[in-house]
């Protein structure tokens, strides 16, 4: 089987809660929200490790993010994924899901996360073209946002390491991003 290799260019901090009834100007209690490592190409790392793929996850994180939630058990990533994470010193950006109970409904409020230095988006690229190179057969995965200040060639680079080794490349957007990588070449 091939390797996937997860990039995610906008990591996040999933926090889960759920309330009997939203109140316009009220006080919520809830109960302790679940918190736990996302984003899409992390949710599709964590999906193959579970199906047994050999996964790895990738992007940019900080250090003191990957130790609070990626590299613990119940709040970051399957015991299969190799983390591989770009340093930032950036912190990760929060999503809330709110679901009440007496609707039935659920609301998502996302951050558009932060803006990280050129080098980090040097080293996600490099990092994608050291995996392929360690198995050409590898299916590179690029999912979600991008965050602000993000550069414009990021997928079509991607894109590029990907096939520099032979690997297969799955961009997984909407938007400007997915425009630029059914351009740039991917494979699905």
């Amino acid at each position: 089987m091939p390797t996937v290799i997860a990039a995610t260019p906008n990591p996040a901090l999933d926090l889960s809660m759920t309330v009997d009834k939203l109140e316009p100007h009220a006080t919520h209690r809830i109960a302790t929200a679940k918190r736990k490592l996302g984003g899409k190409g992390l949710n599709v790392a964590n999906v193959c490790a579970e199906q047994g793929y050999q996964a790895v996850a990738l992007g940019p994180l900080s250090s003191a993010d990957k130790e609070a939630y990626a590299d613990h058990p119940d709040t970051g990533l399957h015991t299969g994924v190799e983390a591989a994470f770009s340093p930032t010193p950036q912190p990760v950006r929060c999503t809330w899901a709110i679901y009440e109970k007496t609707t039935n409904a659920t609301y998502i409020l996302n951050e558009p996360g932060f803006e990280h230095a050129r080098e980090v988006w040097d080293d996600v690229v490099a990092r994608v073209d050291k995996h392929v190179a360690r198995d050409p057969h590898s299916v590179v995965t690029v999912s979600g946002s991008l965050p602000p200040g993000t550069p414009p060639e990021l997928v079509e680079s991607l894109i590029a390491a990907a096939h520099r080794a032979g690997g297969k490349i799955i961009v997984d957007t909407s938007g400007p991003m997915l425009r630029t990588a059914c351009r740039a070449g991917l494979t699905w």
